[in-house]
């Protein structure tokens, strides 16, 4: 019986030449009933390797491959009944929930059926168990912020356009829009855009300067020159420039 099992051992497909080997030992120790009882040093001394490669051997023969079985002696690695399973023979049943409780009475270290373990319900919507995120429909927005976000909606869309870009259109004087655009912004963050607009149109409708003496835009809005006095802006206020008299005797 060993011949034939040995050579069953040799015809196994997909294992490393150690596990064969270990396989092939194995067979060779069989009884009648199929089984052998080596020790671990007997067969690390017959395969020529360490103890630790025994063991990683029949880990692989036993958990990957399932050519053996392993009982006795504490169970796992301290195992010494060990059962071939090869092509042809018949695979042990798995045991039911009775058979473990046989196989604790006769002291076998087996591992427990999974119906004895003890789940706690988990409720599917509790999200303190769960940790989930609220929704964000379930997320309240402070007042203050949503009437923020719709003023500042309002106030910078004007027919489409931007608040900066219409009071820029309305300024008599069109030079460095960029820069002007970003004085304009931080005009309005400190008066608002109603001061902004209005002391623009004003000023456009006053202002009877030449192009050349209209203040640039960036410096108008930087220096909130739209809350002057309108008579400021017109030429009759502007003072005369000094004429020094050089012909004076």
């Amino acid at each position: 019986m060993a011949v034939k099992q040995i050579l069953k051992a040799l015809k196994i497909k997909g294992i490393s030449p150690l596990e064969k080997l270990i396989l092939v030992l194995l067979a060779d120790s069989q009884n009648k009933d199929g089984e052998c009882f080596p020790s671990v040093s007997n067969l690390s001394e017959r395969a020529g390797c360490s103890r630790a490669s025994v063991f990683r051997a029949l880990d692989a023969l036993e958990d990957n491959h399932g050519l053996i079985t392993r009982s006795g002696g504490g169970g796992g690695r301290e195992a010494n009944t060990f059962k071939l399973i090869l092509e042809g023979d018949k695979k042990p049943s798995k045991p039911t929930n009775g058979d473990h409780h046989n196989c604790e009475q006769r002291g076998l270290n087996m591992r427990p059926h999974p119906s004895q373990y003890e789940t706690a319900p988990v409720s599917i919507c509790d999200p303190t168990r769960l940790n989930l995120r609220p929704h964000p429909s379930q997320i309240e927005t402070p007042p203050y912020i949503t009437s923020n976000i719709t003023s500042n909606r309002t106030s910078n869309i004007t027919n489409g356009h931007s608040t900066f870009e219409c009071v820029y259109a309305l300024y008599p004087r069109k030079v460095g829009k960029p820069k002007a655009l970003k004085a304009i912004e931080k005009a309005i963050q400190r008066h608002g855009s109603e001061k902004v607009v209005e002391g623009t149109k004003r000023f456009a409708a006053v202002c009877d300067l030449d192009r050349q003496f209209i203040p640039h835009p960036t410096t108008f809005f930087n220096q909130d020159r739209f809350l002057d006095d309108e008579a400021t802006w017109t030429k009759a206020q502007r003072k005369p420039q000094s004429v020094p008299n050089d012909f004076d005797f």
